[in-house]
């Protein structure tokens, strides 16, 4: 490794330690919080959730799958639709899978769009009472958080976080009808 090399490798570490590493979407950042409640539903719901990505440290913030599990579990509790369950038999099960996470590289406003699909079904059914693809777009502005790390990452949990709503509101629908 040349002088060049060596200088390069510490400019770009210099760089990463001044505009801080990525940190993945926080949970408390996603669960929904515009959806109405429900009149306290004792159903139950499992969930799956795949699609999701770890963060590295000198990249641009992901959703993981544990994280968005916990972000949509917290936001069917709050909201009071389906009570999740872990480990147990329910009455409904719930598939949310990121399709695909568009993220720009740098901007002052960062707009962030999520593709999910969402399928909720219940337990004796072979095929889902509702499935639907999402498509949200969520835009963090320069004003509310100079540094462009941390704006990606709140750009990326609001996105995560209209999707779950949008959802929920959906599937509150569902269940209305049933």
């Amino acid at each position: 490794m040349g002088p060049r090399s060596a200088f390069v490798g510490l400019a770009l570490a210099a760089l990463a330690l001044g505009l801080g590493c990525a940190t993945a979407a926080k949970p408390d950042g996603m669960v929904a919080t515009r959806v109405v409640p429900a009149q306290g539903a004792a159903e139950t719901v499992s969930i799956r959730v795949c699609g999701g990505r770890a963060t590295f440290p000198l990249g641009r913030s992901q959703i993981s799958n544990d994280g968005l599990y916990e972000a949509v579990a917290r936001s069917l509790a709050e909201s009071g639709l389906l009570r999740p369950v872990y480990d147990a038999v329910s009455d409904y099960h719930l598939d949310v899978c990121i399709a695909s996470v568009d993220q720009p590289h740098w901007a002052f406003p960062m707009t962030v769009e999520l593709v999910t699909d969402w399928a909720l079904t219940p337990k004796d059914w072979s095929s889902p009472l509702w499935e639907e693809t999402l498509h949200v777009r969520h835009k963090e502005p320069f004003e509310r958080e100079f540094f462009g790390i941390k704006r990606l990452r709140l750009a990326t949990e609001g996105a995560a976080r209209e999707t779950i709503g949008a959802a929920l509101e959906e599937i509150g629908r569902q269940l209305d009808e049933r």
